[in-house]
């Protein structure tokens, strides 16, 4: 992130705190990407409480050490949003839509499987494991095999999110990952056990679409939540401030 162009247009009257922030510090172990968020505290206005950096380390070490997901935790769409999802392929490709499929690999077309025999050749090759057998496994469809190989083989994690159409098939079941499970893994409460431990009502997931376009490709919910909080903690009013508060804004990237 080009910090140098937003000191130029900001530092004469903010200081600017930024932040680096993987999502396995907040218990999101299994997916990829760490995010970055800049804190700007006002120079008049806002005082600097306690250092960012060393209360995000506090919180972080107590979430690592209590909980961390893996890819297979996001597979979580009940039957009737899978259901869902297959008639949405089904238009989009101009297929007949047959029911009870246990799995989705009859949805993929000619390149797709493809690219899922060869990265089995890979994994085999790599790991003289079965890839069937490996619930962790996550394919990345949307890249040509020829460019490169987009798995969690290597890192452990879901990959990155695009914006394109591409879809993430879970090998060990077959299984495309659906937009419920796709923002399961930015911590949306999308089943009512989430709803539950995050003291909140389910997310809406049955239009696809829209649930597809809520995922995006970037900002995790449980990261916001923590880095609000944080923000509420280590920055407040000077002691001869206004006296609706310090003025303190945060940057996403």
């Amino acid at each position: 992130m080009p910090m140098d162009m937003i000191g130029h247009l900001l530092s004469t009257d903010y200081h600017l705190h930024q932040l680096f922030v993987d999502p396995a510090d907040v218990g999101h172990a299994g997916v990829s990407r760490a995010r970055t968020y800049v804190f700007c505290a006002h120079k008049q206005t806002c005082s600097y409480i306690m250092d960012v950096h060393e209360m995000h380390y506090f919180i972080s070490q107590d979430i690592r050490d209590f909980v961390q997901t893996k890819p297979r935790d996001y597979m979580v769409a009940p039957e009737h949003l899978r259901t869902l999802f297959q008639q949405q392929i089904c238009r989009t490709r101009k297929m007949d839509f047959v029911p009870g499929h246990s799995d989705d690999y009859w949805l993929l077309n000619e390149r797709e499987r493809f690219l899922v025999h060869q990265l089995d050749l890979d994994y085999v090759h790599m790991y003289q494991k079965h890839p069937a057998k490996v619930e962790d496994l996550i394919y990345f469809l949307g890249d040509r095999y020829e460019h490169t190989r987009t798995w969690s083989a290597t890192s452990g994690r879901l990959p990155t999110y695009r914006r394109n159409s591409g879809f993430y098939l879970h090998r060990a079941s077959l299984r495309l990952m659906t937009p419920c499970d796709k923002l399961a893994s930015m911590g949306w409460p999308v089943n009512a056990e989430a709803a539950e431990a995050m003291g909140t009502r389910c997310l809406p997931v049955t239009d696809v679409e829209r649930s597809a376009s809520v995922v995006g490709n970037a900002m995790h919910l449980t990261q916001i939540a923590v880095i609000l909080l944080l923000g509420l903690s280590c920055f407040g009013r000077q002691e001869h401030g206004p006296l609706l508060g310090g003025e303190c804004h945060f940057f996403r990237y």
